[in-house]
């Protein structure tokens, strides 16, 4: 069963695109910590399957915060849902963040064993060689793909927060 949809909240603090150490938890400095977290995956050492993991996830957080932001949910709210796909093809369409669609399904689509959510699953829910094996295959072709969609569309959306919610900065 599907958990409700949080009520929109328009002036709730953690949609302030405030970029400061003091603004933990709002959306701006969870997105910016996906950039931060992206150097520290390149600066790595890793594996292809390795970085697969840690780029993954930070897509994940982007994608639930466009969600949330498009929603005006509290950050804590968009953060515990489960990543719906259609909801975030919706807010991305609407946030006009020119994301192909193409590109959300290959990231986000959980059912088909080319997209990156299907092998994130598949390991963690079923971790074992096989699997393991699988997503290190996959992801000579998905790390790129992940990426580039962390390093293109975190800055938009960082933007987007900007322009829409500026107003909030003013106390």
């Amino acid at each position: 069963m599907a958990h409700p949809k949080p009520t929109p909240n328009p002036n709730h603090w953690t949609l302030k695109p405030a970029a400061n150490a003091l603004n933990k938890g709002t959306y701006f400095r969870r997105l910016e910590d996906i950039e931060t977290g992206l150097r520290e995956v390149d600066k790595s050492k890793l594996s292809p399957g390795g970085r697969f993991l840690f780029l993954y996830y930070g897509c994940e957080k982007l994608a639930k915060g466009i969600i949330g932001i498009h929603g005006q949910w509290p950050a804590d709210d968009a953060y515990d849902r489960q990543l719906d796909l259609v909801e975030l093809k919706i807010a991305a369409n609407a946030m006009k963040l020119r994301i192909p669609e193409s590109l959300l399904t290959t990231l986000f689509k959980s059912s088909d064993s080319t997209a990156a959510r299907y092998w994130r699953n598949r390991v963690v829910h079923d971790f074992g060689p096989t699997n393991v094996r699988n997503v290190v295959t996959h992801s000579t072709i998905l790390n790129k793909k992940i990426h580039d969609f962390l390093k293109t569309y975190t800055p938009v959306v960082l933007a987007y927060l900007t322009k829409h919610y500026g107003h909030l900065l003013v106390v």
